[in-house]
């Protein structure tokens, strides 16, 4: 049941990170927000904790996109 709450977050991000205005946004809702609740849903770990590591891990993706589409 994981790799469904890990996967369809991003699912929703992908057609939005298409449009430049939008991208960083739908990055961090899905990065940082669903997945934290869906980790605290089904039970992996508590909501501080999965907010907290999405946060995080989403910060450093999301570094880590800005620099290869910048150049």
């Amino acid at each position: 049941m994981t790799w469904r709450v890990l996967a369809y977050p991003f699912g929703y991000a992908w057609p939005l990170a298409a449009v430049p205005g939008v991208r960083w946004f739908a990055g961090a809702y899905a990065g940082v927000l669903l997945l934290a609740i869906g980790l605290s849903v089904v039970r992996e770990i508590t909501f501080g904790r999965a907010f907290l590591s999405c946060l995080v891990i989403g910060g450093l993706i999301l570094l880590a996109a800005g620099a290869a589409f910048s150049g």
